[in-house]
């Protein structure tokens, strides 16, 4: 991948963020959609996003991948008395995109690397670090600095709830960027609203 504006020096960061809050009559309307062609709302979601991301920030043939992450609470349990369940429990899947990526095509990858067992080969890829160290981490991440392969992580933490919350009330998240992960997307739902940031 060829980014438009890479500078692997630049000192600056980013101030500020796009996000859009969309009403419950939006948020529905979307779940709506995704229904209607059968798809997860992630996948429906994904295929607008990368028609607008890939083309603005990629330059020659826009085709990149995404961390897609994987919930591993409950197949994956690690720990005991006071550090039980505080080990890695997440992982991800690869997604390869391009702008006319379908929500349909999106949604079947998702479907066949998690049919596949792909986020088992990337939960043990991430305990790596027990056998390496800091040190080793160090240099894979900065050996993996000079290629960049990924577009970055896109997650949706869900579906959240809370009754004392006012109603106008909306919540963001957003996954941090990196050298190695330089978008990230997050999509939150707060009381029937969805978020991306």
């Amino acid at each position: 991948m060829r980014w438009r504006f890479a500078n692997p020096r630049a000192e600056v960061r980013p101030k500020d963020f796009e996000w859009k809050v969309f009403s419950r009559e939006e948020t529905a309307r979307i779940h709506g959609l995704a229904k209607a062609e059968r798809v997860s709302v992630n996948a429906w979601i994904m295929a607008r996003l990368n028609k607008v991301i890939l083309p603005a920030l990629l330059e020659g043939p826009a085709e990149g991948r995404w961390l897609f992450p994987v919930n591993m609470r409950g197949p994956v349990w690690l720990g005991e008395g006071q550090l039980e369940g505080l080990g890695n429990q997440s992982s991800g899947i690869p997604l390869r995109v391009k702008p006319d990526s379908t929500a349909a095509e999106i949604h079947d990858q998702i479907k066949r690397s998690l049919e596949a067992g792909l986020h088992w080969a990337t939960w043990w890829m991430l305990h790596v670090g027990k056998l390496v160290g800091v040190r080793g981490m160090r240099h894979f991440s900065k050996s993996s600095e000079a290629k960049s392969f990924w577009l970055g992580s896109f997650t949706n933490v869900g579906i959240w709830d809370c009754a004392e919350a006012s109603p106008d009330e909306a919540w963001l998240v957003a996954p941090p960027g990196s050298r190695n992960y330089p978008i990230g997307v997050g999509i939150v739902t707060w009381n029937g609203r969805m978020s991306i940031g």
